[in-house]
Order: C-alpha cells, then structure tokens, then sequence
C-alpha cells in the first residue's frame, strides 16, 4: 500500500544536510557573532548524532564500498575551492611582501611539529609494534592546518575584526601554503617506510624524494597555478571590463577555475592543493577582486554585496563537517584511549606553541609573546589533515610489495588521525568563545576601578564656530597593514561625544556618546571600552577600532 515510500539514502541525505544548513542558516549570526561558534563545528556534532553510532540516518558506509575513496575526492573538492579563496583574500603582493615571517613561520613550524609530533607517536605507540619510520608518516598528516577552520579567526566576524590585521593575515597565509606543502612530508615517509627495508641506499631515498616530491609536485604545482591564476584574472577583467560577463556567470567563474586547477594538476600528477593557493595569490596579485553579487536596485543599495566565496565556503564546509562527523571511527578509539589522550594533549600544547615562541624573535610579523601564542594555538587540524592521512594509505597499499607488513600502521593511522581533527575541531571551535568571555569578563572588572587619566589631551573647535573650543582625548587608533584614506587616524573622546578623524585632520563620523541619558535604541553611538572604541546601532555592536599608546 506504502511502495511509494521507498526513499533512498540519497533521499535521506538531502534532506538532513538541507536541515542543518537551514539551522545554521538561521541562527547564523548568534552563532558566529555572539558565540563565535563556526560550521565546522555545528555540522560535526551533528553528523555525530545522526551517523552510524548514534541514529543511523546518514551512513556513507551504506553509500558504496569504498568509503575512503569518496571522502578523498570529497576533501579534495572542499581544499581546492578553500585554498583558491584563501590565496585570493590575501593583501596584494602579500607573498613576496612578507615572505620573510611566512617562511619562517610555515616550514620552522611545520618541520617542528612534524617531528616532536612523530617522536610523541612513536613513543606512544612503539609497544604495539609501530617502527619510527611509520610514526614519521602518522605525524605527516598532522603537518598542515586547516583554511576552513582557521577561517572562524581569519574571517569578518567581530572577533577577527579585534585582531591585527598582520597577525589575521599570517595565520591564513600559513593555512593556505602548508596543505600543498604537506605533500612532501608523506612522500617522504612512504620512500621510508617502503625502501628502507629492501636496504636502498639513503642517497637515493633522498634524491628520488627531491626530484619528483619538491621539484616535480610542489615546484611544478607552483608553476601551474600561477600560470592558471595569472590567465584567469586577465580573462576575468578582461569579461568584466568588456561587460562580457553578467553576476550571475561571475559566480561560476569562481568554482570552474578551483575545478579546472585541481583536474590539470592531478592529472600532471602535481601537487593540486599548492596549485589551487598559488592560483589564488596570483589572482589577487595586483589586487582583489572580489565575486560579489551586487545590489541590482536603489532600494538594496544600502545593503552590503554579498560575497559568493562565502556563500559556497558555507554550504560546503557545513555539509562536509557532517559528513565528517558520521565517518568518525568510534569504536576504533578503544583500543588505543590512554594513548590518544596523551597524543591530544601534546598535540594541543608541543605541536606549534614552542616553535612559534622561539620564532617571534626572526619573523617581523610577530612583534611579542602574546602574538606567538595565538599564531602558535590557533593552528587547528582538519580537512587537510584527512587527506593527508586518505592519501598516505593509498600510496602505501599501491607501492608497497608486501602490504601485510604494514598492517599495524594501517589500523593505527586512521584512528590517530581522526582523533586529532576531532580534538581540533572541539578545541578550536570553542577557544574564541572561551577567549571572548574571559576577555569581556577582565574588563567589566577593570572598568569598575577608578583608573587616573594619563592620555594627552588635546582642543579642536566646535563645528560651526571658530571661538569656542573644548578639551578632548586624543587617541591613536590602529592602522590596517593596507592604508585606507577612511580609515580613521585618532579618536577625540570627550564626555558627550567620540569624534573619528583621518590622517589629514577631516572629520570621518562624530558619535554621541552612550550613557544612561542617550537613547542608544534608535540611532548610533560610541563608547570606549578598555583600549577600544566600540560603535553600536541601536544596541547592537557595529564596529571596534583598536587604540595605540595607552601607556
């Protein structure tokens, strides 16, 4: 009677991903503005509860036989997009302007964290068999950090707003490189792994590895994507210039060059993942442009465009993190829980936190301690650390001789690495939260002290009379790394107003101050708050400009 009722696990997937995309959707900027909590995040625990162990409503497992396969190419096809707006976001000449903290940041942390990684795998895991040269290659797919999690600190929420924008910049330049780069980490380890026992000499392991997994993949990559970025953006502007091009076919633009990239690249056999960043810094070389969907009518003109990279990265990211999420090998944490435990938590503070303080004194872009410890923390580990791990056990079981010598390392390299991204996911997702509350909480504290005032004070005139003048704070605010005519220079503060001035002395906004007499639920006003100015809107905070020379 019911035949009609026949649905599919197709069916079933559509819909679950559509309902946890609509909830996020939804509730998006509690979560991201208020909790500062991303999709990553959301879509895992989700995923979670409706996978295998939980409710069985969405299995992969029921979807083909070869699981790893399709969460391969599924990661390939998040990475390559992420990596190609990654690049593209980037400030103009941001690779070659900072080549000095990026290089020394990436390779002195990712060689770091490799090895102290490895070492920590090896001693953890020796007595159930694991050689050193196996825990080498369980500690390369930790190597790279994730773009699309590093995105909840990188991105344009009001927390990402408070950070220099330096320090933004690095932490996403860093995240975008090293997931090309982990490549030869694994190649490394498999020639290891695979010709160490058959006695082949040292020498050749190394010379074999330069040639094809840094010359051939990564330096051959390089060349393909910027050669692929460089004829995008010309034919892109020359589309656009020409009206060529309408919004609507802009925004394919962006998804077909991701495309187009990582096919090239994967069937040359390079590395695609550096092919796809490369691109995007050639992109936005002379600088960005951006594939907005722009208002089409005067009554949508106050409204800001929409950015297509995000709109894509968003539902990408969420149904991915679900799928995630139902993939995550539980019952295969038993055996190995005290083990995993003392593996997260070195991971958690050895893997990139002492590397970057012992940095902060070679790389420009980290002027203190404090900027070390939050590069150093927020390295999390996710979609890139999956396909590292996906594609070491391809390559082990299609070179390898003798593949029931391995067997060890194949149960143990899944598990180690999931556990990890799980770890990430948890603890990154969570420490903006966390880091927000407490900093809200130390200054609510601090603001109830009577502090002495010690800022130079300065007079400008009244608008609209030459005589009459009144004493004002004069504060310094924060410059962007790109210099902005509108960005304001100083902030004037006085008891009924904040005045917002630019580098020529022109008055940008002037603000009412918010107090108990003002209406703050219809119009703006500003308030200082700790070594910050705050713009709210109708009770809603709008914007924060950092202060310099507070002391």
């Amino acid at each position: 009677m019911w035949y009609q009722l026949d649905p599919t696990n197709a069916h079933v997937a559509y819909v679950l991903v559509g309902t946890i995309s609509l909830v996020f959707s939804l509730l998006s900027f509690v979560l991201r503005q208020q909790f500062y909590i991303g999709e990553a995040i959301f879509g895992t625990i989700f995923g979670c509860i409706i996978g295998p162990h939980a409710l069985d409503w969405f299995n992969p497992s029921k979807w083909t036989s070869n699981v790893d396969e399709l969460t391969f190419e599924l990661s390939r096809l998040i990475l390559v997009i992420q990596l190609f707006a990654t690049g593209a976001e980037l400030p103009p000449r941001y690779m070659l302007d900072h080549a000095r903290s990026l290089n020394l940041v990436l390779f002195g942390a990712m060689v770091y964290g490799w090895l102290i990684l490895s070492l920590i795998v090896w001693a953890v895991f020796h007595s159930i068999g694991l050689k050193f040269s196996d825990s080498l290659l369980v500690g390369a797919t930790f190597v790279a950090t994730d773009p699309v999690l590093a995105a909840a600190i990188v991105g344009k929420s009001k927390f990402a707003q408070r950070i220099r924008a330096d320090v933004r910049n690095l932490i996403q330049a860093e995240s975008g490189a090293n997931d090309g780069l982990a490549f030869p980490f694994v190649t490394l380890s498999i020639n290891l792994i695979i010709n160490r026992p058959d006695n082949v000499h040292a020498g050749t392991i190394i010379k074999d590895w330069i040639l094809l997994g840094i010359l051939y993949q990564c330096a051959l990559g390089v060349v393909l994507g910027v050669t692929l970025g460089w004829v995008g953006r010309k034919s892109y502007v020359m589309a656009r210039a020409n009206q060529w091009m309408d919004n609507e076919s802009s925004l394919v633009f962006y998804v077909a060059l991701s495309l187009i990239i990582t096919g090239l690249a994967s069937v040359l056999g390079c590395d695609d993942l550096l092919a796809s960043f490369a691109a995007g810094c050639t992109f936005s070389w002379k600088g960005q442009l951006d594939f907005d969907l722009q208002p089409t009518t005067d009554e949508d003109a106050d409204f800001e465009s929409l950015k297509f990279s995000s709109i894509m990265d968003l539902l990408l990211n969420t149904a991915y993190f679900v799928y995630f999420g139902s993939i995550i090998p539980w019952p295969q944490f038993t055996p190995y829980a005290w083990k995993l435990v003392v593996l997260g938590i070195a991971f958690l503070l050895l893997a990139r936190i002492p590397a970057l303080l012992m940095l902060q004194y070679l790389a420009p872009d980290i002027r203190n301690w404090k900027d070390a410890l939050f590069i150093g923390h927020f390295g999390p580990r996710g979609v890139g650390s999956i396909f590292c791990c996906l594609l070491a056990k391809h390559l082990l079981e299609t070179r390898s001789h003798n593949v029931e010598e391995h067997e060890t390392l194949l149960n143990v390299l899944w598990p180690v690495t999931t556990f990890i991204v799980v770890i990430s996911v948890l603890v990154h997702g969570f420490s903006i939260c966390c880091f927000t509350v407490y900093n809200k909480t130390i200054k609510v504290h601090i603001t109830r002290q009577p502090t002495p005032i010690t800022l130079e004070t300065q007079t400008i005139p009244e608008e609209g009379t030459s005589i009459a003048r009144r004493r004002m704070s004069k504060l310094r605010v924060t410059q962007p790394a790109v210099d902005d005519p509108s960005f304001p220079k100083h902030a004037y503060v006085s008891r009924s107003k904040v005045t917002l001035m630019n580098h020529k002395g022109d008055v940008l906004n002037e603000f009412e101050v918010k107090d108990s007499s003002v209406d703050c639920s219809s119009k703006l006003v500003a308030f200082r708050e700790g070594n910050q100015i705050v713009i709210e809107d109708g009770g809603r905070e709008m914007k924060r400009y950092d202060l310099e020379d507070l002391s």
